[in-house]
C-alpha cells in the first residue's frame, strides 16, 4: 500500500477514496475468507454468528458501492449515495436486531459440555469404584509432605 502512495497527495479526494477502498476491500475479502472457510470445513454456526456476518456484510457492501460511483465518476452520486447509504443504515442494523435479539448458544459447543461433564462423571465413579477418590488435598504426595 505504501509503494502505490509514493508521490501522491494524500489529501485529494481520490486518494483518499483509494485508500477507503482498499482497507474496505481488504475487509470484504477476510469476510469473505471466513465464510469459505465456515462453509467448507461444515463448521456449525449459530444464529447469531451469522447474523453478525450478514449485517456486516451489508454495511461493508454498501460502503464498497458508494467508493465504486464516486471512483467511476457516476452522475449524481450523492443521490444515490444517500440511497445506499440510507438502506445500508436501515438493514444492518434490522438484520442484527433479528438475530442477536435472543441469545442462540451454538449446538456443537453444548454436545461437547455435556460429553466432558460424562466423561468427568466417568471417571469420577472409575476412581470411587477403585476405593480412592482424588480430591484437592491429595496434592501433598506421599506423608503428607508438600
Amino acid at each position: 500500500m505504501a509503494i502505490a502512495l509514493v508521490g501522491v497527495d494524500l489529501w485529494s479526494l481520490e486518494t483518499s477514496v483509494k485508500i477507503e477502498t482498499m482497507f474496505m476491500s481488504l475487509q470484504a475479502i477476510a469476510l469473505m475468507a471466513m465464510i469459505v472457510l465456515v462453509v467448507y470445513k461444515r463448521l456449525p454456526v449459530g444464529r447469531n454468528t451469522l447474523g453478525m456476518a450478514v449485517g456486516y456484510g451489508i454495511v461493508l457492501i454498501s460502503g464498497l458501492i458508494c467508493l465504486g460511483l464516486i471512483f467511476f465518476g457516476v452522475e449524481n452520486t450523492r443521490r444515490w449515495e444517500n440511497y445506499i447509504h440510507a438502506f445500508s443504515c436501515r438493514a444492518a442494523p434490522g438484520v442484527w436486531c433479528a438475530t442477536l435479539w435472543k441469545y442462540q448458544p451454538n449446538q456443537i459447543l453444548d454436545a461437547l459440555h455435556h460429553l466432558l461433564r460424562n466423561v468427568s462423571g466417568e471417571i469420577t465413579a472409575m476412581a470411587a469404584s477403585h476405593g480412592r477418590l482424588v480430591s484437592v488435598d491429595d496434592r501433598r504426595g506421599p506423608g503428607g509432605a508438600r
